[in-house]
């Protein structure tokens, strides 16, 4: 008799915890290295009216380390539903094949082939119920916890088919399980009943009451694939259904977070690293932080300490290397923090806060050797490696006879740790952390699948991961990597020409503007540099990033945390601007400093308590945007 994997309701507690024992087994021999080819001569069809990158790799290197083969058949290749009836494909195709695993849209045409078809059916994800995912998320709850027993879990966000499938398997293993969703995204109203009837469970509005006390937390993106239409409407629908340092607060202090959000930035590098060795309490050094950085460790209990050289902070100066770590700094703190409080110490090539500005080989080396001296790991955050690549080649004179990649691997060799976002480094979406030790890179490994999902996916394609290949070459060649750096010198320079206060010397990443000194009549806790990005894009549709007061956090006690800097960042990303683009950005800075004073300040309408300056909304303190446009429009009338 066949036995399907439709959805998780269609199996008893005990099916469940047999799955998840037979897997145990299985995860167990594939280590030990102990064959275990069970679904020998065996062929599964899978097929993908709905793309995933992390579902066929996971089914398809599953079948064949179990010894049977997968064919991989696409929307373009089935015919179901539309030339060909879905009983028709399940009787034909059960005579060719020993198992089909589908991912589709609708749970009917699943109950379907299950119905025609003589051969077992799998659910690889509808928009009703996802199970294989769950049964994964049950192994993983199970590794960490060691049971079930007293186990109480917390879904925040969308009541879709993942929300239906953890309901249902998590009540059926015995969890008490809690669910925060807005009343207008319910999970579906036949599983709700069940699960009032079948479980300790509880579905409300309110985050902070459904997580109060849980061991684990989980969540899921707020627009999920096709409903990217919906994508403003569900922000608006699920602001506060988050995971954050508030809700943690309200959680046991053990509770573990699992997602299936796909990760596309080096963000999700410093959330591992950060998870993986950082606890409250902890101190970690760097030359300067990066914002996202420090988040995941504040979110942990640690703290930051930076220790980059006083001169890194001035604004005008000839210094070639401003990102350099305090070695005399570095060494007091490791002696004050002792050496079992600093879980690591962290370098940013290339610090983005504070202009850009690189550290020098020298520096990278002289401060790796005393941390191993002091037998606290180095990290070295890569993700604008490139630009200081350049300025290592080219102002370091002890290394200007050695080639880009000779140079590269000289970092390299002097760190435990490097991750780096691929998006900076190398042309495609998507981040990776390099580990030196086997043994450390096994104790991070299984937060992947955790956070990430399987290890090709993560929103990188085979495509991203190819492009990354290539960017990875193309960043030792040194037309390829001298090309921001040189854009930005020259808008540096001629900006500085006009008197307009920039960060010199020229960084990487953009040409950054001092904007105490350009805005000195806007307070920093009125976000000056955000509002001259405002102002800069009311003034000739120029975008610019702000880094400083507004990419801080507030203080514990509320009171706003000014900025060391307070910058504004015009981003030259390669092979991207002309000569003639960056010449009008330099005249439209020109005309705005030349008439500054009418720029005002800014003021949070909602402010997130996490990393604001991604999802917080503002407004102009007073009326002038209109005042400013006025005069914009009176020097060059509706030109843009």
């Amino acid at each position: 008799m066949k036995k399907d994997l439709l959805k998780l309701l269609d199996l008893t507690s005990e099916d469940i915890l047999e799955i998840l024992d037979t897997a145990d087994r299985l995860k167990a021999m594939k280590k030990a290295g102990i064959p275990h080819p069970f679904l020998e001569g065996k062929t599964l069809a899978m097929i993908f009216e709905k793309s995933s990158t992390r579902t066929r790799v996971s089914f398809e290197a599953g079948i064949y380390q179990l010894g049977g083969n997968a064919i991989y058949l696409s929307d373009k290749d089935s015919q179901i539903g539309r030339n060909e009836p879905v009983q028709d494909t399940a009787r034909v195709l059960s005579r060719y094949l020993d198992g089909i695993m589908i991912r589709t849209f609708a749970q009917q045409e699943v109950e379907d082939l299950a119905k025609y078809g003589s051969i077992p059916i799998i659910n690889g994800l509808t928009d009703y119920a996802h199970p294989c995912q769950v049964l994964a998320d049950l192994m993983t709850i199970r590794e960490r916890k060691g049971s079930f027993k007293g186990l109480k879990l917390c879904f925040v966000g969308d009541g879709n088919n993942m929300a239906n499938s953890l309901i249902v398997g998590c009540v059926k293993a015995g969890m008490a399980v809690r669910v925060a969703c807005p009343a207008q995204y319910l999970p579906d109203a036949g599983i709700l009943a069940w699960a009032k009837e079948n479980g300790d469970f509880a579905c409300a509005p309110d985050v902070l009451q459904m997580a109060e006390g849980a061991d684990v937390l989980y969540t899921d993106v707020w627009a999920s694939m096709g409903q990217e239409e919906e994508a403003a409407q569900r922000r608006a629908a699920f602001r506060g259904y988050q995971v954050n340092e508030a809700l943690m607060a309200v959680t046991d202090p053990g509770c573990m977070v699992q997602h299936c959000l796909p990760a596309h930035q080096g963000r999700a590098c410093e959330n591992i690293l950060a998870t993986r060795f950082v606890k409250p309490g902890s101190c970690v050094i760097m030359n300067y932080h990066f914002t996202t950085a420090k988040a995941h460790i504040t979110r942990l209990g640690g703290r930051v300490e930076e220790l980059v050289k006083a001169e890194g902070l001035e604004s005008a100066s000839t210094l070639p290397f401003k990102g350099n770590i305090d070695l005399d700094a570095l060494e007091r703190c490791i002696q004050r923090e002792t050496p079992s409080n600093v879980p690591f110490v962290r370098l940013e090539a290339g610090t983005n806060l504070i202009g850009g500005q690189p550290i020098s080989y020298e520096n990278m080396k002289a401060a790796t050797a005393i941390c191993r001296r002091h037998g606290i790991l180095t990290v070295l955050d890569a993700s604008l490696l490139q630009d200081n690549l350049y300025f290592i080649k080219t102002r370091e004179t002890a290394l200007a006879d050695k080639s880009v990649r000779e140079i590269t691997r000289m970092i390299a060799d002097l760190f435990d740790i490097i991750y780096f976002s691929a998006r900076k480094f190398g042309f495609a979406r998507g981040g990776a952390i390099l580990v030196r030790d086997p043994e450390l890179f096994h104790s991070m490994e299984d937060l992947v699948p955790m956070f990430e999902g399987f290890l090709t996916y993560g929103g990188m394609s085979v495509k991203e991961m190819e492009a990354m290949t290539v960017g990875f070459e193309e960043s030792m060649d040194m037309d390829v990597i001298s090309q921001g750096p040189q854009f930005i010198d020259y808008c540096v320079r001629r900006l500085a020409d006009y008197g307009v206060p920039v960060i010199t010397p020229g960084g990487g990443l953009g040409a950054h503007i001092d904007v105490k000194s350009f805005l000195p009549h806007v307070p920093q806790a009125q976000y000056s540099a955000g509002a001259l990005s405002c102002a800069l894009y009311v003034c000739g549709g120029i975008r610019g990033m702000e880094r400083g007061t507004l990419s801080e956090e507030r203080e514990p006690d509320g009171t706003e945390r000014i900025a060391s800097m307070e910058l504004l960042r015009l981003a030259f990303p390669r092979r991207v601007f002309t000569l003639s683009q960056t010449e009008y950005v330099i005249d439209r800075v020109k005309w705005l400093y030349d008439h500054r004073d009418l720029v005002g300040g800014l003021r949070f309408v909602h402010e997130p308590a996490t990393l604001r300056f991604f999802t917080g909304v503002l407004e102009p303190i007073g009326d002038w945007p209109e005042r400013l446009a006025a005069a914009y429009r009176a020097d060059f009338g509706d030109e843009q």
